[in-house]
């Protein structure tokens, strides 16, 4: 998927998502070289990539889901400037935005979670 594609999934989504996660993984460059991806059906099991003989080797951070783990995906040289809660009247929704550090370049986004809106804020400036 490309980064662009994976941005307006992230936009669309409403929730966690492993099969999300597996591939900001693949974004981000977070996969170790020595594991591979194997087909299979299960949703919660494509964020997971396996080792020769078919163990385990690891699993996807829940980059949707968890603060600690989107916050890994801002590049270096950039940094949060912002992650806040706001309402549009009808609904309440996250605001994040990344900053590239010493300039006055950033990245917004905003979505629910807030994992979501940094990793896809974070993923942006990437695109640069």
């Amino acid at each position: 998927m490309t980064l662009a594609k994976l941005i307006a999934a992230l936009e669309a989504a409403t929730g966690p998502s492993r099969e999300l996660d597996a591939e900001i993984a693949l974004a981000v460059g977070a996969v170790p070289p020595i594991c591979t991806r194997r087909g299979v059906e299960a949703a919660s099991a494509r964020a997971n990539w396996w080792s020769i003989d078919d163990s385990l080797c690891w699993s996807a951070p829940a980059y949707t889901k968890s603060l600690d783990a989107s916050i890994t995906t801002v590049p270096e040289g950039w940094r949060v400037t912002n992650l806040r809660e706001a309402t549009d009247g009808e609904r309440w929704y996250w605001i994040a935005t990344v900053g590239l550090v010493g300039e006055s370049e950033m990245r917004h986004s905003s979505g629910k979670p807030a994992a979501i809106a940094l990793v896809t804020a974070s993923l942006r400036a990437r695109l640069t």
